[in-house]
């Protein structure tokens, strides 16, 4: 099968749905298929504090003879510096594209932040990408929803305003239920927030999963702390306002009271990385620790090495950081909100704590520290729960979507 993927971000833009694109791509290529991906052309953005491996992009793919890679122009984010968005329909076109790679399904990863949603129309490429070919030659096309918009709106600018611009979100939302042959959303929660948006034509399938070969306990011999044996708290991901690192830090200020030894290191990048980073020096001097962004074995290392993973986000759709902390078997205390609450199984994996109560994760996480016994038992049960979630499963179900997904050409006359 040539499959064709266009995606709202990709390496070097460090979010999980790069990730997710990526793997997906490289099983289908190890699986015989031809990939043509389509991503974002963007500058390299700045890395702050970078450490271990490059994430994997584009070099890891092309020693793959049935891979190749394009590119659509990008223009800085309007409201978000660190971000791209696609140009519009005046500096490149996805019909023109689709008719050099000829490929039987067209698939789109974030179909609403490509067409510009994230900039509220301002930027983005105005139209639904991959649409009007798929239409024309009788092809399927998939959008895979990754964002939780409106969780991501509400962070940002308040309920209030959110409510207010709901109507603007619908427009977007069923012109790409109109678009597309179908839409699929990782989680029932995100199927559920957006049913009526969508005039019911969004379906739940987990389309991705994490690499439990990959991702194990036993990568505790990547430690990156040998001989250190204080209690780990470890956060992984993008360092911005709307994924509640405030949280953390006040749930660590309590944890710190009761485990004195305790330690708890945020990994990654983003824009709010400075202002954490001077918080958490004036709080906790060494306690707190921002490793930078971390890739390959080293990451690995990380996730064997921690006590507890911790997000308390409440814009997360389906966490890839909490299937790759519940593989390497380590509990996980996220927000009851979003995904989080189908990835954990509350008191066998981790615990889902009320969304923004640092004292709920604070409380939980003593616990889990304070009894070897209770930590030993989350870890088997993180573990084990990471398996419902294999990669290769959630991937192989995707494409037999693919497989038996058809739709009839439109005449010429229609178009």
């Amino acid at each position: 099968m040539r499959i064709a993927n266009f995606t709202f971000a990709y390496a070097p833009l460090m979010t999980g749905i790069s990730a997710v694109v990526h793997d997906r791509a490289r099983l289908y290529l190890e699986l015989g298929h031809e990939v043509h991906l389509i991503h974002p052309d963007v500058e390299t953005p700045p890395r702050t504090g970078a450490s271990g491996n490059a994430m994997s992009g584009v070099e890891e793919l092309q020693r793959y003879s049935n891979f190749r890679s394009w590119t659509f122009p990008t223009l800085r984010h309007p409201f978000r510096e660190d971000f791209f968005e696609a140009r519009s329909t005046r500096h490149w076109s996805d019909v023109a594209l689709l008719e050099q790679i000829r490929p039987d399904v067209v698939v789109v990863d974030e179909a609403l932040g490509l067409a510009g949603l994230s900039s509220f129309g301002w930027g983005g490429y105005g139209r639904t990408v991959g649409t009007r070919y798929a239409r024309e030659n009788g092809i399927a096309s998939f959008h895979l929803m990754h964002v939780d918009w409106l969780a991501y709106a509400r962070q940002g600018i308040g309920r209030w305003p959110t409510a207010a611009l709901r109507p603007f979100l619908r427009y977007y939302t069923r012109r790409i239920a109109r678009a597309y042959s179908r839409t699929i959303a990782p989680s029932r929660a995100l199927q559920a927030t957006f049913q009526h948006d969508f005039d019911g034509k969004i379906e739940h399938l987990l389309f991705f999963g994490v690499n439990t070969r990959s991702f194990l306990p036993e990568n505790i011999r990547y430690n990156p702390l040998p001989g250190n044996k204080d209690p780990v708290l470890l956060y992984t991901g993008r360092i911005a306002v709307e994924k509640s690192i405030d949280v953390l830090l006040n749930a660590f200020r309590i944890v710190v009271d009761s485990v004195p030894n305790a330690r708890l290191y945020i990994l990654g990048s983003g824009p709010a990385l400075e202002k954490y980073r001077r918080r958490a020096r004036r709080e906790f001097g060494g306690s707190v620790e921002f490793p930078g962004s971390v890739f390959g074995n080293e990451l690995k290392g990380w996730y064997a090495r921690a006590d507890v993973y911790w997000t308390a986000s409440v814009t997360e759709n389906f966490s890839m950081a909490i299937l790759e902390a519940l593989a390497s078997g380590t509990p996980v205390v996220a927000s009851a909100a979003g995904g989080n609450v189908e990835q954990i199984n509350h008191g066998d994996s981790g615990y889902c704590v009320t969304p923004k109560s640092h004292l709920d994760m604070a409380r939980r996480t003593i616990e889990i520290l304070n009894d070897p016994a209770l930590h030993a038992k989350l870890r088997r049960g993180a573990r084990n729960s990471a398996l419902r979630f294999d990669d290769e499963t959630a991937m192989k179900r995707l494409l037999a979507e693919f497989c038996t997904t058809h739709t009839a050409p439109r005449s010429k006359a229609a178009a």
